[in-house]
This record gives structure tokens, C-alpha cells and sequence, in this order.
């Protein structure tokens, strides 16, 4: 019985090894704010940096950095409801949605400068929001396996206080990958539109809570799950490819929670703990960085081709080159 305990133990400290030996190194810069709360998405628009976060039920933040430097806390609208913002789209032409719990959306079409408030009349948890070519966006979010909204709003923030469609799970990530097509992932599913959110069919990925994905083109997407699963599709969701498998009991247990890609065949997931997870061939194979906080990382963007930007709790922030 000892010889078998030795041999374990043993065999254990080799894999261990192992594994830490197969781990990139990446140049890695902190600069977290000294806050206690959670920083959940960025994007970039030209040399600013915006940044959403907050507290439930307490407070709402968007910060801004230009120029990479020192984060400003945008001071919100005094009739904007104090509850976390979770999700952020921008535009090139400077409009910028943000959305958070219990309906709050913020926008802004002066690139950052100035910003309105809107309450969405349903009262719903927004998680993710995706501006269409015209003057329209998208908003999805809801709990778990109960509910699941979809919602039309104006980029001004104005909307129908009805929910253009309601399901029986969560949704967490919508994109446009073309005026007219546009994907939802969520729990247990990810869905396709064809008519820029008008109608909704299933694709066939299935059995994982998809957290978030990075679109290619119309055809060709990569997917992740909270159960650290990475799915590939290059028909546009008729079929997915299982690149890792979460779900196997055999396979270390991540928690994937966003991915971002750069302009060529780069993509970053992130996800709790303070795991990054790197693919430089369009996601056909991946490597895990070298542990460098054990933060949840919440959001990750590219800055440029080189370097992108993990957010996460306890107002984490990391800049990363690779």
C-alpha cells in the first residue's frame, strides 16, 4: 500500500511539472485599481480604453483610460440607478452602450464624453448588449436555466418596455458578425439570426453554459463554456467541433467566462482563478499562460496585435503582451 502511495505521489509531481513546463510566459503589467468590486468588460475605441463594473445592488462604474494612462471614473448621471453594470459594445462612430442589472442602460454618442440614462421598463438583468449597423441594438441576459430576455433598445437607450422574446434560459453574449447576422450564446445553447434579431433559430451546440464568443466572419466562430469547454464552428453553427470538452471528468476543471480574438488567427480566453488561456491558430490548440493572479478574470479585449487586457474582482486589471 505504501509503494502505491509513493508511485502516486510520484507520478503526480511529474505531471505537475510537466504541465507548469507546457504554461507560456507572457509580459505582464499590472494595473489594477485599489477597489473592491468587479470590473466585468472592456473595450477600445481608438486610444481609449472603457471599462464597466461595479456592485449589484449598490453601485454602477464605467471608467476610462486614455492614452494608457491613470483610470477616471466617469461620473454617471445623478438619475442613474446604482446597480453593477455587466455588459459594453462600441462603435466606431463613437456610440457606446453599456447595460447592467435591473435594466440600467447607459449610452453615450460623443465617444465617451457625455452620457444618458435610461431604465428599461421590464426590470430585467441585462448581461450583454450588441449595437447594430443602424440605429438600433440588441440586449440579452436573464438567470440561469429560468429565464432568458431578448430586448430592442435605440443606441440613445430607448426602447419598447416590452422583451421581443423571452426563453427558459439564460442568455450572457450577443454579436453582430454582419448587419444581418448575429449570434446569442447562453445556457445550453447559442442561437443564429439571419434578419438582424427579427427571428431566432438554434444552432446545434448544445451541453455546455456558454459564457461568451468571438466571431471570425459570418461562417466560421469559437465559442466557450463556464465548464471550460472550447467549441469551433466553420459553417456558421450547423456544426460544432468539441476542441476541449469541460464536461470530461478526466480533464482539470477551468471556469471559462470570456474570449477575444485580434484581426488575424489570435485568441484569448479568461475565466476564474486568473486562468488565460491562449490560441494562436484560429483555436485549433491552445496553451494556459503562467498563473499570475488568482483573481476571476471577467473580460478580456485585444489592444492591439500584440497586447490585450484582462479585467476582473478586485478591480483587476492586467495588461498582457505577447
Amino acid at each position: 500500500m505504501r509503494n502505491h502511495l509513493v508511485w502516486f505521489c510520484l507520478i503526480l509531481s511529474i505531471c505537475l511539472i510537466a504541465c507548469k513546463k507546457n504554461k507560456l510566459e507572457a509580459d505582464v503589467t499590472d494595473k489594477s485599481l485599489s477597489i473592491d468590486m468587479r470590473l466585468n468588460k472592456i473595450k477600445f475605441l481608438g486610444d481609449k480604453t472603457f471599462i464597466v463594473g461595479g456592485e449589484r445592488f449598490t453601485q454602477a462604474h464605467i471608467y476610462s483610460i486614455e492614452n494608457e494612462g491613470n483610470a477616471l471614473d466617469i461620473v454617471l448621471p445623478s438619475t442613474a440607478s446604482q446597480k453593477e453594470i455587466y455588459g459594453l459594445d462600441i462603435r466606431n462612430d463613437g456610440h457606446i452602450i453599456a447595460v447592467g442589472y435591473d435594466g440600467s442602460v447607459f449610452t453615450s454618442k460623443d465617444s465617451g464624453t457625455t452620457w444618458s440614462f435610461s431604465q428599461h421598463g421590464m426590470w430585467k438583468e441585462f448581461q450583454a448588449v450588441a449595437i447594430g449597423s443602424t440605429d438600433s441594438a440588441l440586449v440579452v441576459g436573464g438567470h440561469g436555466f429560468r429565464e432568458g430576455i431578448i430586448a430592442h433598445i435605440s443606441t440613445e437607450g430607448n426602447g419598447s418596455n416590452a422583451l421581443s422574446a423571452l426563453r427558459n434560459f439564460e442568455m450572457s453574449d450577443i454579436e453582430f458578425v454582419s448587419p444581418n447576422r448575429v449570434y446569442i450564446s447562453g445556457y445550453g445553447a447559442i442561437l443564429r439570426s439571419n434578419d438582424a434579431g427579427s427571428t431566432w433559430n438554434f444552432t446545434n451546440a448544445e451541453n455546455e453554459f456558454f459564457k461568451a464568443m468571438a466571431w471570425q466572419n459570418e461562417e466560421t466562430g469559437i465559442a466557450i463554456g463556464y465548464e471550460g469547454s472550447i467549441y469551433k464552428t466553420s459553417d456558421g453553427g450547423n456544426g460544432w467541433r468539441v476542441i476541449r470538452n469541460g464536461n470530461n471528468f478526466l480533464k482539470k476543471k477551468y471556469h471559462f467566462l470570456d474570449i477575444a480574438k485580434n484581426s488575424s488567427d489570435t485568441y484569448v480566453v479568461v475565466g476564474e482563478e486568473g486562468t488565460v488561456w491562449l490560441s494562436t491558430n484560429g483555436g485549433e490548440d491552445w496553451k494556459e499562460l503562467a498563473s499570475f493572479t488568482k483573481k476571476d478574470l471577467r473580460g478580456v479585449s485585444f489592444r492591439n496585435e500584440n497586447t490585450f487586457v484582462v479585467v476582473g474582482e478586485e478591480g483587476a486589471i492586467f495588461s498582457i503582451k505577447i
